[in-house]
């Protein structure tokens, strides 16, 4: 098996691929030019059984003076939230994402669903670089 660089034409394979491992999401737009990093799996005889990509993840950092009303705490996080997601937009993400201690859901939680934030069902998995 050797890793190669992915072509164009290796799209529907990888997209065939994606569908059949039923994941639950779609297949994101991978010739976007958010995916810069792409590799196919392919096996001696050329078959294509896997492809990779990275894409810039947003990670949105907020941070607020914890010995403010709790109010004044709440309207902060929400409009720093929101412009984070207006200049991730301009700069072409298609994504945000915000870990938060446990602990600050209680607070945060709340305003970012109003804000139209989600909650992701999947754990999320790091490596240091």
């Amino acid at each position: 098996m050797k890793l190669r660089k992915w072509k164009p034409a290796d799209t529907p394979l990888i997209e065939a691929i994606h569908k059949g491992m039923d994941t639950g999401y779609l297949m994101p737009h991978v010739d976007s030019r958010l995916f810069e990093l792409k590799r196919v799996a392919e096996t001696d005889d050329g078959k294509i059984v896997g492809g990779g990509a990275v894409k810039p993840i947003g990670e949105c950092f907020l941070w607020v003076a914890r010995d403010e009303p709790p109010i004044l705490r709440a309207r902060a996080f929400c409009r720093l939230a929101a412009e984070a997601r207006v200049l991730a937009a301009e700069a072409g993400y298609d994504e945000l994402s915000c870990w938060m201690p446990p602990n600050f859901e209680t607070e945060f939680g709340n305003p970012l669903s109003r804000a139209g934030w989600t909650l992701s069902p999947w754990r999320n998995w790091s490596v240091k670089l």
